[in-house]
């Protein structure tokens, strides 16, 4: 039976440890390192591993520069409306594996500037920090890509494509109803949320249009898909950010 060689070493960051010798090289016993400086490095090499991993789902993702760094703690809100909205988006987020099994989702509705983009992109970073993938797309630019991959040449290129709209955790589509609104366009949008929809992959779709012009844009059979399993159609009838943020400059510009 080997006999276990134990040793007191005085750790110069941690103090003192018990220390067991693990071999022998050339005639000198060699004993174990510190458990908390072990455990030290191995949490650093974790970070920089989560850390490369998370800008890589960011380089991924394809959030436009300004919204990319934007989380919960970027959000002001001005009314008991938009505090709502915010509240909805953090439940959201905080459920979302349960959102992975059932494939719910958020259609945000308002009129332009009322914040429904920052608040999509804000969600997707926040998954992105909890390890999930993240995919935005206008709905607009999703159907020009496709389209012009409908080459037999590009057959492979289009499937990409579409992997890319179908199989990330979360699907951020922007400004639904402003595409060209062809039958195209119409079969390109329900291929995407169908196979999502099969997929039981949840998605944020936002859009300036009432939920009947929507459907008129969309389809009723894309639009049931989207509001199946929970999903909820989030209404921004509240004043517009955009607007709010020039009267703010505008005051400040006449009072100095």
């Amino acid at each position: 039976m080997l006999e276990i060689v134990k040793k007191t070493i005085v750790c110069d960051k941690h103090g003192e440890y018990e220390a067991n010798k693990i071999y022998e090289i050339f005639g000198e016993d060699r004993f174990s390192r510190c458990l908390f400086c072990i455990n030290e490095l191995k949490e650093e090499d974790d970070k920089r591993e989560n850390t490369r991993l998370l800008r890589h789902r960011k380089e991924e993702s394809h959030i436009p520069t300004r919204f990319l760094n934007k989380y919960f703690d970027s959000c002001e809100f001005f009314s008991e409306k938009q505090e709502k909205v915010i509240h909805i988006a953090k439940l959201f987020v905080e459920s979302f594996h349960k959102c992975l099994n059932n494939g719910t989702n958020l259609i945000f509705s308002g009129r332009a500037g009322t914040g429904k983009t920052h608040l999509m992109c804000v969600i997707g970073n926040e998954l992105m920090q909890n390890g999930y993938s993240t995919f935005f797309v206008s709905a607009l630019q999703a159907c020009q890509r496709i389209k012009g991959c409908y080459r037999d040449s590009l057959a492979n290129e289009r499937l990409k494509l579409m992997a890319s709209f179908t199989t990330c955790d979360i699907l951020l589509l922007d400004d639904a109803g402003v595409q060209f609104n062809t039958e195209t366009d119409k079969l390109i949008l329900y291929e995407i949320i169908n196979a999502r929809y099969e997929n039981l992959k949840p998605m944020i779709v936002t859009t300036n249009l009432d939920r009947p012009t929507l459907t008129t844009c969309l389809h009723e059979r894309v639009m049931s898909r989207l509001e199946e399993a929970n999903s909820r159609h989030v209404i921004f009838d509240f004043e517009s950010y955009r607007g709010r943020s020039i009267s703010r400059n505008t005051e400040k510009t006449k009072s100095g």
